[in-house]
């Protein structure tokens, strides 16, 4: 049966697991991706909503919850993307919940961390789902992420393709519409991470040796039902000098 998940001002999503996929973690809705939606959802009640009018990358999406979220609250395309054996569940969940997405264009595509192909493809499908917005607003893409990393093994090529996003943005902008849109100052990465003992120094290191830098949201800024301290949300960017989130 699907699960239910309300969202503040808009229609609630109905998602399925994958029963294809028992022992897979990509079967399952996972507290941190609803803690990272029920803070965007707080975003958009506060009238200063993170994904309206934009469009937003999903990174190992499993069931797609938070990137069909993301659509629910007004993104204006939304790519979610994993493996290729996932995509078919989240497919299905994308049809299942078109009212809830609306005129917001949605796509499942496959996305290995190691492989560039993929990544191109990624900021193909972006170029021409932006073309029909008239805008000439910079391309401002959010690029979100929840509990991807459940061992060292991982974080190399998870920290390579989140630099890759951030380089990659670039590339749909001079692509989008052909006219070599300007990339926002905005763009960055919001990720949520579920602590795991002796997880949280090995992905400083990642980070810093992918010349990254992430910032904590605040846990009173987060949802007031759906927060944990066990749970991290963090802003993640290129390293630089000075640092502001820029979306308030």
């Amino acid at each position: 049966m699907p699960r239910e998940i309300e969202l503040l001002g808009c229609s609630g999503l109905q998602i399925s697991d994958s029963s294809d996929m028992a022992d897979d973690a990509a079967a399952v809705v996972w507290d941190s991706a609803l803690v990272l939606l029920h803070y965007l959802s707080k975003r958009q009640r506060e009238g200063r909503c993170l994904v309206s009018g934009r469009p937003v990358l999903e990174l190992g999406s499993g069931t797609g919850v938070v990137g069909l979220a993301a659509a629910a609250l007004g993104a204006s395309s939304v790519a979610l993307t994993d493996l290729s054996h996932v995509l078919p569940n989240i497919q299905r969940n994308i049809q299942a919940n078109q009212a809830a997405i609306g005129s917001a264009r949605v796509a499942a595509l496959p996305l290995s961390w190691g492989d560039p192909a993929h990544l191109r493809e990624v900021w193909a499908w972006f170029g021409q789902a932006e073309q029909h917005h008239q805008s000439s607003a910079p391309f401002n893409l959010l690029v979100l992420a929840s509990d991807l990393a459940y061992e060292s093994a991982t974080l190399p090529a998870l920290t390579k393709v989140l630099r890759s996003c951030l380089q990659g943005q670039t590339q749909v902008a001079e692509d989008s519409q052909g006219q070599g849109q300007a990339c926002s100052p905005q763009q960055r990465i919001l990720l949520a991470y579920e602590e795991r003992e002796g997880m949280d120094e090995l992905w400083e290191e990642a980070l810093a040796a992918s010349k990254l830098e992430a910032h904590l949201v605040p846990e009173e800024e987060q949802h007031e039902d759906w927060r944990t301290p066990e749970i991290k949300l963090y802003w993640v960017q290129a390293c630089s000098p000075s640092w502001s989130s820029g979306l308030d």
